[in-house]
């Protein structure tokens, strides 16, 4: 998984440059994330999000998504 640089939103012409996280628990609310989807319905996707929630989970941490221009969050966490 990968973090964008802080930024407060992302516009269709911009450049985005992602740095690598050591630990996915560095994580937070508001950083916006890159990661491959395993969503049924985007699937294999590369997909650029802003964290809107931080779980634990039986298999770690997991993230809930949104698009800063998507009105409902990514259903499935990350």
């Amino acid at each position: 998984m990968l973090r964008l640089l802080k930024k407060t939103s992302a516009h269709e012409t911009d450049v985005i440059l992602n740095t690598k996280v050591k630990d996915a628990k560095d994580i937070k609310v508001g950083d916006v994330i890159t990661f491959i989807s395993t969503s049924s319905i985007s699937k294999g996707m590369t997909i650029t999000h802003r964290v809107i929630e931080v779980t634990k989970n039986e298999n770690g941490v997991a993230y809930r998504t949104k698009g800063d221009n998507n009105i409902s969050p990514f259903f499935n966490f990350f």
